[in-house]
């Protein structure tokens, strides 16, 4: 995504020029134009994340998510790629609503 900023923004984040110039063509808020800035700012240092997103494994949401934390703490970055693929937490008994299995000792 920050290949496609106009040349006026490139390196100049000043007050948000580049979510400035970003949320009306693509016609979203500035802060979710903020949003997708920093995830692009931070998919330059988590590759992993950056391919996945390229071959469509997540969403916006899902690389905002993960690049959220992995920015924090890049060792995490292949787990947190895992939780985020399809089945992975939306199968868990917490998100299905049903009781956790108690397994005897």
């Amino acid at each position: 995504m920050i290949e496609c900023l106009d040349e006026s923004v490139i390196g100049d984040d000043r007050e948000g020029a580049r979510t400035r110039w970003l949320a009306p063509r693509t016609r979203q808020s500035t802060r979710d134009a903020g949003r997708d800035v920093a995830v692009a700012e931070a998919l330059a240092a988590l590759l992993a994340t950056e391919a996945a997103l390229r071959r469509g494994e997540l969403s916006a949401a899902q690389a905002h998510e993960v690049t959220s934390a992995a920015v924090l703490d890049p060792s995490a970055e292949a787990e947190l790629l895992h939780l985020a693929r399809p089945g992975s937490l939306a199968d868990t008994p917490v998100a299905t609503g049903d009781p956790p299995t108690v397994h005897a000792a």
